[in-house]
């Protein structure tokens, strides 16, 4: 039997934390853990507050890539374990600053003008974040530059998006994200270079900057190009940093997280968590999560428990009524509130994450706090924080495809129709199912001259040169 409501309120204010130094509140009561749950977890949350600690310091978090966690050093240069580290941050912070007040003062500009929009070209968990920030913080009547992504390898996408431009294109800075999809970011350089004068392929073809191509980078970038406070990103995060160093569960936000998430992957049916935001500017942070944490974040379901994140500060503009004395934002509120009681009520878990607002501080303090949380847990249960493919395994299984494909092009081109079994038993290859999808491909796009013909199935139809010219 469920508490009656005087039993919630009890153990709401049990497990209902504020946080005011970063606007933040976390309420874990109506999630469905044991009285004794954290102090039968205290040796685990200590083990991994201390390699955590550890990280900090400048131990290899990657033993196969040797690499270091700098994202938590950017947010405070004075942490980085060497000067030199040190160093490179603040002068790389300054670089930021410095450019963006070029771009913003006219001193660089475009082809056309001073600069008016802002294109991202990367791909990938390093666009992710800019995307998330761009639309927490957009607001197109003061913005300095507009932000427009290439974030796919989809033509047609990058089509919409140069049409949108149009002829502003002279007067939008392009931003190239380097990832280990080096293929995919070259493919948006060549839709924009298709499209105009610009070149923005090789460092010899005059690029205006170079920045190190750690993520918060072109996340900084990006901020700071829109022309939002970098500073105060950079404050509530290391703010954050400072609360969930603390070793008292109580007080440490992203220990708690850390614990919440800790159950629910970590049992027998290890389940996954939606994330649910009661504001459109928060709509990508689920997007955003999703490769930290891919075997643990998953889209809504009725099913998983859900972290509610609501704002109480609806607006920057006065409050419009859509009913006596109910505006749109208590409207918003109270469709939380009911959706929060009916998930209770038919046995859904849930948490609620509450901001006071959407401001570049608590953005970087809602960033900090996700980001040490699943620290934690990838020390404590090993979850995947790269996309549900390793970006290697990917890259790997992308080029295999294409030289698959050169094959293919080269066999149609020499032989009359075929059938993807000829197809492949000539080139020398099982994998069929993957001839099939790039022969359909293939004859889909009548650019490409590959014509399909019909078979008594969908596997025994044969494809060869069209004969239309």
């Amino acid at each position: 039997m469920k508490p009656v409501s005087r039993q919630l309120w009890d153990r709401f204010q049990k497990y209902y934390s504020e946080y005011p130094t970063i606007g933040l509140a976390l309420d874990l009561s109506r999630m469905n853990f044991p009285e004794d749950y954290f102090d039968s977890m205290e040796v685990t949350l200590q083990k991994e507050i201390a390699e955590m600690a550890a990280l900090e310091r400048g131990a290899i978090t990657n033993s196969n890539e040797e690499q270091m966690v700098s994202r938590y050093w950017m947010r405070n240069p004075a942490l980085a374990p060497t000067p030199e580290l040190r160093a490179q941050i603040e002068s790389t912070l300054q670089a930021i600053k410095d450019f963006a007040g070029k771009v913003h003062g006219g001193f660089i500009a475009g082809v056309d003008g001073p600069f008016e929009n802002l294109l991202i070209i990367g791909h990938g968990r390093a666009t992710l974040g800019v995307e998330f920030l761009a639309e927490a913080l957009s607001n197109p009547a003061v913005d300095g530059l507009i932000p427009f992504f290439f974030d796919t390898t989809d033509p047609d996408g990058m089509e919409r998006v140069l049409n949108q431009l149009g002829e502003d294109l002279g007067k939008t800075l392009c931003v190239v994200i380097a990832t280990n999809d080096e293929r995919e970011t070259r493919n948006g350089m060549t839709g924009v270079r298709s499209a105009s004068e610009l070149d923005i392929l090789a460092a010899s073809d005059g690029r205006l900057a170079r920045f190190p191509g750690d993520d918060w980078v072109s996340e900084l970038l990006s901020v700071a190009l829109q022309g939002f406070g970098t500073d105060e990103l950079l404050r509530g995060g290391r703010y954050c940093d400072e609360i969930t160093r603390v070793p008292d569960v109580k007080s440490n936000p992203a220990a708690q997280l850390f614990l919440i998430f800790y159950g629910i992957f970590n049992g027998t049916d290890q389940r996954k968590v939606a994330i649910l935001p009661y504001k459109d500017r928060l709509s990508l942070f689920s997007r955003y999560l999703r490769p930290l944490a891919a075997d643990l974040v998953e889209d809504e379901s009725d099913q998983s428990p859900v972290i509610f994140i609501q704002t109480l500060r609806d607006q920057a503009a006065p409050p419009f009524f859509v009913e006596e004395r109910v505006t749109a934002g208590d409207y918003l509120q109270a469709s939380w509130l009911g959706k929060r009681q009916a998930a209770y009520e038919n046995g859904q878990e849930s948490v609620s994450l509450t901001l006071q607002s959407i401001s570049p501080f608590e953005l970087g303090a809602l960033i900090a706090l996700f980001d040490r949380a699943l620290g934690f847990l990838r020390l404590s249960v090993n979850v995947n924080v790269n996309m549900g493919l390793t970006s290697k395994a990917k890259e790997t299984a992308t080029i295999a495809t294409l030289d698959l494909q050169v094959r293919i092009l080269a066999y149609l081109n020499g032989h009359g129709p075929s059938t993807i079994a000829e197809i492949g038993r000539v080139i020398g290859s099982s994998d069929l199912e993957t001839i099939f999808w790039v022969c359909e491909h293939l004859a889909a796009n009548p650019d490409r001259r590959i014509e399909k013909m019909p078979g008594t199935n969908p596997f025994e139809v044969t494809y060869g040169l069209s004969t239309i010219s």
